[in-house]
């Protein structure tokens, strides 16, 4: 077995050559972290639809409270960066579709609270049974969003915190069914 002397490197430089190590593992760590914070997104994930660019102004009813608008401006300095202010939050009293709406909507026909999240490509819309629900979409939302090559993407589809019922295609029913269940 040769060592470091046997090969010619002394001293100095063979100081040198081994302090090289740790900085490629500081690099490495580095690198790693932006991955994992999503600074440097994989470029299949954007390339194959699964996220959207979200340059949406945010949207909230003309009549929402406080808490909303600190939810809406919060969701803003996690997209861009920095407060939403009075350009990129729209007060208005329905929802204008091409925006990130987050309503408050108290439908608890079951007793369970709970967000939905649904995000296409040119707009999204938050619902959520209570400004606490509304707070943890925005966080959901915050945590799914990746940035690649400068910009937020997020997912695209549906998100919830509700149980989910998976279907990939609508169920067919035939003519009978149809008229017993009044569709038909």
């Amino acid at each position: 077995m040769s060592t470091m002397s046997d090969l010619g490197v002394t001293g100095r430089r063979a100081r040198k050559r081994h302090t090289g190590f740790p900085m490629l593992s500081l690099f490495a760590a580095f690198a790693l972290g932006l991955i994992s914070t999503g600074f440097l997104a994989d470029d299949n994930a954007i390339d194959s639809g699964h996220y959207g660019d979200c340059r949406y102004r945010i949207s909230i009813d003309s009549k929402a409270d406080k808490n909303i608008e600190a939810i809406a401006n919060d969701l803003g300095v996690a997209i861009w960066g920095k407060d939403i202010g009075p350009n990129m939050l729209w007060r208005t009293p329905k929802n204008p579709g091409c925006c990130l709406r987050l309503e408050v909507r108290p439908w608890i026909p079951t007793g369970q609270q709970g967000f939905v999240i649904n995000v296409q490509h040119g707009g999204a819309l938050v619902t959520a049974t209570d400004i606490k629900q509304l707070r943890a979409a925005a966080d959901q939302l915050k945590t799914s969003m990746i940035v690649h090559r400068g910009r937020p993407h997020l997912p695209l589809g549906l998100q919830s915190n509700y149980p989910l019922a998976i279907t990939t295609k609508s169920p067919e029913l035939s003519q009978d069914e149809g008229e017993r269940s009044g569709s038909g």
